[in-house]
């Protein structure tokens, strides 16, 4: 289960920052760039909570 399926919102850069390993915010920043780039996420500039998921990894097989 993942962070919105347990609390009902999307986290913030901060709890995806603390959750992840990351020093700041600013390590998610890049990375969510890199993916909104490749066309995984949308995101709402200035708004918080705003990741709105595209495309999903295929599921892997055993």
């Amino acid at each position: 289960m993942g962070f919105y399926d347990n609390n009902g919102f999307l986290p913030t850069l901060d709890e995806i920052a603390e959750d992840q390993g990351y020093r700041s915010s600013s390590g998610v920043i890049r990375h969510l760039d890199k993916l909104e780039k490749w066309g995984w996420i949308e995101r709402h500039h200035g708004q918080p909570r705003s990741i709105r998921i595209l495309r999903r990894p295929r599921a892997t097989q055993p």
